[in-house]
């Protein structure tokens, strides 16, 4: 029998159960993203509907179209419920942006003196939904 120089997998192909329980999200997603629950995208709705952007709502607008921006990655437990609703300018670096808005990825620094720390952020965001941390 030939090898072909690939070591054998671990576990079963399919099988995505983590160490700790949870169950990674091997296709289309970077490494051991973890999968999004629906009770995870309803809360996610919920930020962009009735919080919006927390910067702009900071700077005194009111923004709903917005993106998820996860506060410490995408692979520990509870990541998808650890994360702040921003609008594009707000979430990414845009040079583009009339407003000239700070960003969180490329300028965390002076977004964080700015508008607080994500934990600050994600604290206020809660409280406007009323529910606790």
């Amino acid at each position: 029998m030939k090898h072909s120089g690939f070591k054998s997998r671990t576990r079963p192909m399919g099988d995505s159960t983590l160490s700790n329980g949870f169950k990674a999200r091997t296709s289309g997603l970077k490494s051991r993203q973890l999968a999004v629950t629906a009770a995870e995208k309803q809360f996610w709705n919920q930020l962009a509907e009735v919080v919006g952007c927390v910067a702009c709502r900071i700077d005194g607008r009111i923004n709903t179209h917005v993106s998820i921006h996860h506060i410490d990655g995408r692979t520990k437990p509870g990541c998808h419920r650890n994360v702040l609703p921003l609008c594009a300018p707000h979430h990414q670096q845009d040079d583009t942006d009339p407003l000239g808005r700070l960003s969180i990825h490329g300028h965390r620094k002076p977004f964080e003196a700015k508008y607080g720390t994500e934990a600050e952020l994600l604290a206020g965001a809660l409280n406007i939904l009323g529910v606790g941390q």
